[in-house]
């Protein structure tokens, strides 16, 4: 929580850009996460390399991988899920109506540009979403005579 909160200040003091989160790899490159489904891919391909080192059995290998494995899972908190994007675009355009009841319209213009920036996160969260394939294990009943 206290780490959102510093997030939010963050934000409202510096660039977009400038306040998401990133990270350095393993070849010292420094990486920004724009989407939580981008850091989930980073966290996929640490998984893997994790795997593949210890089965390898090159555990320091192993060691250092997981390492950047567990600062990567530490910032999920700093990027919203396509769910907790759509709660807050809903509770922001609810406040936007109370704003234009009480036609406070600085604020109704303040929200909208809030609405706008989390419809456009939402959008790129939702192209990206790996839909899941389709299985069935059921087993096909024969038609009724």
């Amino acid at each position: 929580e206290e780490e959102r909160v510093k997030m939010s200040s963050n934000l409202e003091s510096k660039a977009p850009e400038d306040s998401l989160p990133q990270f350095t790899n393993e070849k010292g490159e420094i990486v920004t996460f724009e989407s939580r489904y981008k850091l989930e891919e980073e966290i996929i391909r640490f998984k893997s390399l994790v795997e593949n080192a210890a089965n390898a059995k090159k555990f320091r290998e192993a060691s250092k991988n997981q390492e950047y494995l567990d600062q990567l899972e530490g910032l999920k908190p700093m990027l919203q899920t396509a769910e907790e994007l759509k709660n807050e675009l809903t509770e922001k355009k609810t406040e936007i109506e109370a704003a234009i009841q009480n036609k406070d319209f600085a604020t109704a213009e303040s929200l909208h540009e809030i609405v706008e920036e989390l419809e456009k996160k939402l959008e790129l969260e939702e192209q990206n979403t790996i839909q899941p394939s389709v299985t069935t294990t059921d087993t096909p009943k024969a038609p009724a005579v």
